[in-house]
């Protein structure tokens, strides 16, 4: 690490972190660090992650639930009848950071992505990808979207998802909704481009809650 500290700012120059399956570089700047460790203020950072590799699923359950009261969420799994093995993403609160990615290899979702490049901002419970793109074996892709967890079993996200030259099966495999949404989309074959947009109420496996 090398920084420059004050009880108010911490300039990050250099971070080199090993953290799981994940190596990263960190720069930027953090504030309110020792508030926050006292729980008096909101931890603020912008900083820039760069990593050749990241287990993105690793780091998501690393960082579930950041800020909540443990046995509050496990109140709600209870009450909601939430099956033991779903395990979503709990937004971290008390927070207010923004992550400016260049990931050059990662594993997000059980699907392995490269050349994962744009923003990551989590604020206080909601978590924002802001035009991030990457590149999968079946396709180039960009995705904004917000994404919101005020209980494990009601979720929220947003989609504006660009898919550039996408073998249809590839789609509908990684994206099984989309099979539900538009269910004829099966009959068909070949590569095709796609802009999906929508949003939707999920449970905690990530299923839409269909209106």
């Amino acid at each position: 690490f090398t920084f420059a500290y004050s009880p108010e700012t911490c300039e990050l120059s250099t971070a080199e972190v090993k953290l799981g399956h994940s190596d990263f570089q960190l720069y930027g700047t953090v504030e309110n660090l020792e508030q926050w460790i006292d729980k008096k203020e909101i931890l603020r950072a912008d900083l820039n992650f760069t990593s050749s590799y990241a287990d993105v699923d690793q780091l998501m359950d690393m960082f579930s639930g950041m800020g909540s009261d443990a046995d509050t969420i496990e109140q709600m799994r209870e009450e909601d009848n939430v099956p033991a093995e779903a395990n979503p993403f709990i937004v971290p609160k008390d927070v207010d950071i923004t992550l400016h990615t260049h990931i050059q290899r990662s594993v997000a979702f059980g699907n392995d992505l490269n050349d994962v490049a744009g923003a990551l901002t989590i604020n206080d419970g909601v978590a924002v990808l802001d035009q991030m793109g990457f590149v999968c074996k079946a396709a180039t892709m960009q995705l904004t979207a917000p994404y919101k967890s005020p209980r494990p079993n009601n979720l929220f996200v947003g989609l504006d998802f660009h898919l550039l030259d996408i073998q249809i099966d590839e789609l509908l495999d990684m994206i099984p909704a989309v099979d539900t949404l538009v269910p004829m989309l099966a009959a068909f074959n070949g590569n095709a481009n796609f802009h999906l947009a929508g949003e939707s109420f999920l449970d905690a496996k990530y299923q839409p809650k269909m209106s």
